[in-house]
C-alpha cells in the first residue's frame, strides 16, 4: 500500500450531534478529500488511479497546504463560533480544517444572516449564505459527514459492556468445564453402584451365611458413607447450578438492554452465550435424573441391605474404587495447576507485549516530532538557499556593472596615454590664451550641456546593455524554437512513418492491393497535406478524390484502423460505413472490427440485417 494517507477531512475530526449537519454543509465537497503527508504522496495516489482506472479524487498535502487567517468576528446574538472550533481533530491537521472551514461561521438561523455579513455562514439546518449574497437552503437531509462524538462515545461503552460479557462467558465455561468434570466422576460412581447392585441381587440368589452379616453390614455402612458423599458432591453441584443460572439471568437481562445494540457487532458472541445457557440447561436436567436415578438405586439398596450378609469382597473393591476417585482427583489438581501455570505465563507474555506496544508508540511519536523538526529545518534551508540565490544574482549583476566601468575608465586611460606632452611654456602659454580668446567668441555657453550629456550617455549604455541583453534573449528562443520545431518533426515523422506502415497492411488485407500515405510537401511536412494513393487489386493506381463511393469507404476504413493499430482509443462510432460495400466487403470489415475489439470498443450503426 501506499503510506502517508491520512484519510478523508470528515473521517479526521469529530463533531456534537447538534452541529452535523451545519457542518456537513459548510465543508461541502471538500470533506471528502483524501489528506496526505506530501505532494509526492499525492502524485504516488494519482498514477495508482490511473493504472487501476478507478476514479478521480482530490488530495491535500500537509507540506504544501497553505492557509490564511481568520477575521475578528464582532459576537452578536444568534452566533455559535467558528466553523473550525466545533471539530475535534488532531492538531497537526490544522492547517486542512482551516483550508476546508476558512473562516466560515455557524450561526442559529437564516433570520439573522444580515448581522454578518462580510464572513461566509451556515445555519443550524444547512442553510448556506455566501459572501457574495449567493442562498442556498430548503429542507436538507443529512449525508453522513463527520464522526458524532457522542455516538462514538455510547459504542466506546456498548465495545466495554462486550468486553465484560466476554469475561463473564470466559468464566462460565471454565465453570462448566468443571462440572463436566464432576458429571464424570458422579457418572462413574453411579456405575459403581449400579455394579455393587447386580453384584447383591447375585449374592442374594446364592444365599448367604449369618456369620458374615455383621462384616457386611459394616462394609454397607462404609458404603451409605461414601453414598452420602456422593450425594453431598450432587447437591453442591446443584448449589452451583443454581448460581450460574442466576449470573445467566443477569446476562440476560444485560442481553436484551443491549441487544439492538449489540445485534450488528457482536451478534456471534450472544448466539454464543445462548448456546451456553442451553448447555448449562442440559447439564441441569442430566444431574437432576441422575438425582433422581440415584436416590431410586439408593432405595433398592436399603430393601436390599438387611437381607444382604457376604459383600466384603465388594467393599474392597468400594475401597480400590475411592482409591481411584483419589488419585483422579489429584490428577486434577495437578491440571487445575498446569492450566493455571499456562494462565499465568499467557497473561505475563500478554503483560510484556503490552509493555512493548506502548514504548513502539512513544517511539512513534517521537520519531514523527523529529520528521516534523527535519521538515521544518528543510523548509529553512530552502529559504536560506532562495536568499543565497538572490543574493548571487545582485552580485553577478553588480560584478558585471563594474567590469563595464573597469572598461570605460581603461578607455578612457588610452586617450590620456596618447596626450601630447609639451615643453614649451611660452608657447603653452600663447595657447592658452588663444584658446580662451577662442573660448570667449563662443559665449554664452550652456554649462547644463555636460550634465546633459552625462545623463543621456548613462541613459544610452544602459539601453545598449538591455538591447544586447535581448539579442541574447531572442538567440536562445529561436534555438528553442528550432529545437521544438526539429522535434517536432521528428515525432510527427515517427508517427507519420509507422501508420503509413499500418495503412499498407491493413489496405492489402482488406484489398488485397496497395495503398500508400503520401505527403504534399516532404521537406516541410507542416506546410502541406496527406495524400491517399491506393491500387485496389486489379485497378490502376488511384488519388481519393477519383475512387468510387466503395474504394472510398475501404481506404477510409484502412486508415481509421491504421490509426487504431497504433494508438487505440477507448471506442469507436461507426455511422452506416457499410452502405457502399458488397458483402464480402463487409465480411472482411467485420471480421477486422472483431479482432479489433479486443483492445477497443465498437459502436457500430448499419442498415443490413444482422
Amino acid at each position: 500500500g501506499i503510506k502517508g494517507i491520512y484519510g478523508r477531512v470528515k473521517d479526521l475530526g469529530k463533531v456534537k450531534k447538534e452541529y452535523g449537519v451545519a457542518l456537513e454543509v459548510a465543508g461541502g465537497r471538500r470533506l471528502n478529500y483524501i489528506v496526505v503527508d506530501t505532494d509526492d504522496t499525492a502524485e504516488e495516489c494519482v498514477k495508482y488511479l490511473k493504472r487501476q482506472k478507478i476514479g478521480r479524487a482530490t488530495f491535500i498535502p500537509l507540506n504544501k497546504i497553505r492557509t490564511k487567517g481568520m477575521k475578528d468576528v464582532e459576537k452578536k446574538e444568534g452566533f455559535i463560533d467558528y466553523a473550525i472550533n466545533l471539530i475535534e481533530f488532531d492538531e497537526e491537521l490544522r492547517p486542512v480544517f482551516e483550508y476546508v472551514f476558512g473562516d466560515t461561521i455557524i450561526i442559529r438561523d437564516i433570520d439573522i444572516a444580515r448581522n454578518f455579513e462580510s464572513f461566509r455562514r451556515v445555519t443550524l439546518d444547512g442553510d448556506l449564505i455566501e459572501r457574495t449574497g449567493i442562498i442556498t437552503g430548503g429542507f436538507y437531509k443529512q449525508k453522513g459527514g463527520f464522526l458524532d462524538k457522542e455516538e462514538e462515545e455510547k459504542l466506546a461503552s456498548i465495545q466495554n459492556e462486550i468486553k465484560k460479557l466476554n469475561s463473564e462467558k470466559s468464566t462460565l465455561e471454565e465453570k462448566l468445564i468443571t462440572l463436566r468434570k464432576k458429571l464424570k466422576v458422579s457418572v462413574e460412581d453411579k456405575i459403581g453402584i449400579e455394579t455393587k447392585m447386580e453384584t447383591l441381587k447375585k449374592i442374594l440368589e446364592n444365599g448367604v451365611k449369618e456369620s458374615e452379616i455383621s462384616e457386611l453390614e459394616s462394609k454397607i455402612n462404609s458404603d451409605d458413607a461414601i453414598l452420602k458423599e456422593i450425594e453431598s458432591k450432587i447437591s453442591m453441584v446443584n448449589k452451583e447450578f443454581l448460581e450460574m443460572e442466576g449470573l445467566l439471568k443477569d446476562l440476560e437481562s444485560k442481553k436484551e438492554f443491549l441487544h439492538s445494540e449489540l445485534m450488528e457487532k457482536s451478534g456471534e458472541d450472544i448466539k454464543k452465550l445462548d448456546e451456553l445457557r442451553e448447555e448449562l440447561k442440559t447439564i441441569e436436567s442430566e444431574y437432576q435424573r441422575i438425582d433422581k436415578d440415584y436416590v431410586s438405586k439408593k432405595s433398592r439398596l436399603e430393601v436390599l441391605n438387611p437381607n444382604y450378609s457376604k459383600i466384603l469382597e465388594k467393599i474392597e473393591e468400594n475401597t480400590d474404587h475411592s482409591k481411584k476417585i483419589e488419585l483422579k482427583i489429584e490428577e486434577y489438581k495437578i491440571s487445575l495447576k498446569e492450566v493455571q501455570d499456562d494462565l499465568d505465563r499467557i497473561e505475563n507474555n500478554a503483560k510484556s507485549k503490552k509493555e512493548e506496544l506502548e514504548k513502539i508508540k512513544n517511539r512513534k511519536s517521537e520519531n514523527k516530532e523529529k520528521i516534523n523538526g527535519i521538515r521544518k529545518e528543510k523548509e529553512e534551508c530552502e529559504k536560506k538557499i532562495m536568499n543565497l540565490q538572490t543574493k548571487i544574482s545582485l552580485l553577478e549583476q553588480k560584478k558585471q556593472d563594474l567590469k563595464n566601468e573597469i572598461e570605460e575608465i581603461s578607455e578612457e586611460a588610452e586617450f590620456y596615454e596618447k596626450t601630447e606632452i609639451i615643453d614649451d611654456i611660452r608657447g603653452l602659454d600663447f595657447r592658452i590664451k588663444r584658446m580662451e580668446r577662442e573660448k570667449e567668441s563662443l559665449e554664452p555657453i550652456n554649462m547644463m550641456a555636460i550634465e546633459e550629456y552625462e545623463t543621456t550617455e548613462e541613459r544610452y549604455l544602459t539601453l545598449k546593455t538591455k538591447y544586447e541583453k535581448i539579442l541574447k534573449e531572442k538567440e536562445a528562443v529561436l534555438k528553442f524554437i528550432d529545437k521544438v520545431e526539429n522535434r517536432k518533426k521528428e515525432v510527427f515523422m515517427d508517427t507519420f512513418n509507422k501508420i503509413a506502415e499500418n495503412f499498407s497492411s491493413i489496405f492489402f488485407e482488406l484489398s488485397g492491393g496497395e495503398g500508400d500515405l503520401l505527403l504534399e510537401n516532404e521537406m516541410e511536412p507542416f506546410e502541406g497535406g496527406i495524400d491517399i494513393e491506393a491500387k485496389p487489386r486489379g485497378k490502376e493506381i488511384k488519388r481519393a478524390a477519383a475512387m468510387s463511393g466503395g474504394e472510398k469507404a475501404l481506404t477510409a476504413l484502412a486508415f481509421v484502423f491504421a490509426i487504431q493499430r497504433y494508438k487505440t482509443a477507448p471506442f469507436y462510432l461507426f455511422d452506416e460505413i457499410d452502405a457502399h460495400l458488397d458483402d464480402e466487403n463487409v465480411r472482411k470489415v467485420a471480421e477486422m472490427i472483431k479482432r479489433a475489439s479486443k483492445d477497443s470498443q465498437f459502436i457500430i450503426i448499419t442498415l443490413r440485417d444482422a
